[in-house]
């Protein structure tokens, strides 16, 4: 017989939770404000980079195979369907308590788990908490500009049309439409947030009580790359 999988990781040092709590807003909208302030807060926090150094965007693609995986031979077998699968979350992305941004830009991906399987996130993660956060497009164009080529890289490689900046600010409104929807038809706990509003940390620290409202920055977009 194949030999047992390994265990999971341990959690990472902060606080730890069996809640997951998940950014699903875009790139460069405030993901670095939101680790920050989980950090500040003492939550262990994964951005970018999940369990075992692996990017977060690639153990969500492997979450979203299991869980298809799982429920065609749940169907086949004429089994009843699972209806929480926040173990094989944690066991694929690690034991973390929020996942700040699952999002990667390399050169010639559009890797957007957060836009492309929200509706999968929310399915089968029904008692985890999601942060739609957003950005004015007045910030949100110049952080992304600053961002080593990601404005160009987005247009290019994204689902956009037109290919320019007035298709990716359409892109980017488009998907905030779209997400609300989502949340707000699945009942399940979510937040929408602007990082621009000194008050976010007050909405944040709704989510996990015992997080620090005063860990928000009054003035965040101009004290922490996004």
């Amino acid at each position: 017989p194949p030999p047992p999988p390994p265990p999971p990781p341990p959690p990472p040092p902060g606080q730890n939770s069996s809640k997951i709590v998940i950014a699903v807003g875009m790139p460069r909208a405030g993901t670095a404000m939101l680790s920050s302030f989980f950090q500040c807060s003492k939550f262990a926090v994964a951005r970018k980079r999940c369990a075992a150094d692996v990017l977060c965007g690639v153990c969500v693609l492997d979450f979203i195979e299991e869980v298809t995986r799982d429920a065609s031979e749940r169907r086949s077998k004429r089994m009843a369907p699972k209806l929480d699968y926040s173990k094989e979350f944690k066991d694929s992305c690690g034991h973390y308590v929020v996942f700040a941004q699952l999002d990667v830009e390399p050169p010639g991906v559009c890797l957007v788990p957060q836009m492309h399987f929200l509706q999968m996130l929310v399915t089968h993660l029904p008692n985890a908490c999601f942060i739609l956060h957003n950005q004015e497009v007045k910030h949100w164009i110049p952080s992304i500009q600053a961002h080593k080529g990601l404005h160009d890289r987005l247009i290019q490689d994204c689902p956009i049309w037109p290919r320019n900046q007035q298709g990716l600010i359409s892109w980017y409104t488009n998907y905030y439409e779209r997400a609300k929807e989502i949340l707000d038809q699945a009942k399940v706990c979510h937040k929408m947030i602007d990082v621009d509003d000194p008050s976010a940390g007050n909405q944040l620290a709704s989510i996990l009580p015992t997080a620090q409202d005063n860990c928000w920055p009054s003035t965040a977009h101009n004290n922490i790359k996004m």
